[in-house]
């Protein structure tokens, strides 16, 4: 601990005077005191050609994670090595299922309060504070739950309808353009080349076990929660689409290698294709919403033949009842 225990005395050494003496004690602790908060929680330390340059600790509290001793060496600043070990924190915090980060820092600690807010802390109601007569103020980053297996496939029942906005209105009737597009399966694949019928259900975003949302309020989105049991509906009646000589391919404007993770760990017997340049969508006019700074499609499905749009499902909800609802449509020509 005596490398950690220099770290902090080194980083907060220019603000000593600013600290009433027992408060840059508390600050600075020494290599034993720093051993007995082992017990309390995480230390993680950060190196630079094999010298320890930063440091960051974490206590689990019933209310949330916090985060203390903040650290990096003068020499080290400006190689965002503060903000990766905070990045450390966070993980160990969603890991915890912790609900937010908090700390306390003091008003004078300028960088550090920009880095705080730059990494989203907030500062928060709580009426300020001191350590030994050096004030202190509160900061907190709210965090978003992880997504599990069995989350992802669940719907919620208060879910919000999408409403036809007339984003499809024009598909029906046209001739898909030559778009080679990235598929799972290897290679590349040409819709309108495709002889027969072809289903392409178009989906926002699938997620990921144990990663969070893209935002906090996705399932609010309407249209935008499901795309993982929608995926699992058409691979779970893929046989039956087979047996009436159509085949079956997702659509979406992630990269091919967040759909191959998805394909293989959902067991997709079908190509998913990757849209991650919007050539396919921008040529179509296909509906688009933007999340996050990232362009995503609006739930639908098409129905090819050869080459040709010959039906639109849209808007689509449930969408866990999107492939039977395609099916029963095809059945019933």
């Amino acid at each position: 601990m005596e490398a950690v225990a220099t770290v902090l005395r080194d980083a907060f050494l220019e603000f000593k005077s600013l600290y009433t003496e027992a408060a840059y004690a508390e600050t600075t602790p020494d290599p034993d005191t720093l051993g007995r908060r082992l017990d309390e929680g995480p230390i993680w330390v950060a190196r630079l050609r094999a010298k320890i340059v930063g440091t960051v600790s974490a206590v689990e509290k019933p209310n949330g994670i916090y985060v203390r001793s903040t650290a990096v060496l003068p020499s080290a600043r400006g190689s965002r090595i503060a903000r990766m070990l905070l990045e450390e924190v966070e993980s160990f915090a969603v890991s915890c299922r912790a609900e937010r980060l908090f700390l306390s820092t003091t008003p004078f600690l300028h960088a550090a309060i920009n880095l705080y807010e730059d990494f989203g802390f907030r500062r928060t109601s709580e009426p300020p504070h001191d350590l030994f007569n050096t004030p202190l103020f509160t900061m907190e980053k709210k965090l978003q739950a992880l997504m599990t297996e069995s989350d992802l496939m669940h719907l919620p029942d208060d879910l919000p309808i999408p409403t036809d906005d007339g984003g499809c209105d024009h598909l029906v009737g046209l001739g898909l353009p030559s778009v080679p597009l990235v598929a799972t399966m290897g290679g590349s694949v040409d819709l309108s080349t495709i002889p027969g019928c072809v289903v392409i259900f178009a989906y926002p975003r699938t997620g990921r076990p144990n990663e969070s949302p893209l935002v906090p309020d996705w399932d609010l989105i309407p249209g935008a929660r499901g795309c993982t049991p929608q995926t699992c509906g058409f691979r779970d009646l893929h046989s039956e689409f087979q047996a009436l000589h159509c085949r079956v391919g997702g659509l979406s404007t992630q990269s091919p290698e967040f759909q191959q993770e998805m394909v293989a760990r959902l067991h997709v017997p079908f190509p998913v294709l990757s849209d991650e340049k919007l050539e396919l969508s921008r040529a179509l006019r296909l509906p688009t919403f933007t999340v996050a700074g990232q362009i995503l499609l609006k739930r639908l499905v098409m129905v090819l033949e050869n080459g040709r749009v010959k039906k639109v499902f849209y808007p689509v909800f449930p969408p866990d009842r999107s492939a039977l609802i395609v099916l029963e449509w095809l059945k019933a020509l």
